[in-house]
């Protein structure tokens, strides 16, 4: 009897450390099945991320276009203008040398008649 109480313990031990090992096995599948899922959520979420980036970089994309194009626009304006104040600026020179002229026509006019 205490040999096959032995064998009993034996059979025992053996079919409790393969219950151990299946509990292990079915532990680690739960676990590696927790870290596929929490995987990927985050890739999702860094596919969200990316997809947001993309919206955001067409949007400053075309920010950055119209920017250059109004900032073109205002390049122009300011070269015509910049031709608008110099012919201006050669008008006002011109009428001060005439007004000058005048003037010292007038003065020599008065010379001369004082003069005379």
């Amino acid at each position: 009897m205490c040999c096959a109480q032995s064998v009993v313990m034996q059979l025992y031990s053996v079919m409790m450390m393969q219950l151990y090992s299946v509990m292990m096995m079915q532990l680690y599948s739960v676990m590696m099945m927790q870290l596929y899922s929490v995987m990927m959520m985050q890739l999702y979420s860094v596919m969200m991320m990316m997809q947001l980036y993309s919206v955001m970089m067409m949007q400053l994309y075309s920010v950055m276009m119209i920017l250059c194009s109004e900032r073109d626009q205002l390049v122009s304006q300011l070269s015509v203008m910049n031709v608008h104040v110099q012919q201006l600026t050669a008008r006002e020179a011109d009428a001060y040398q005439q007004v000058k002229a005048c003037i010292e026509l007038a003065e020599q006019s008065q010379m001369d008649m004082s003069q005379v």
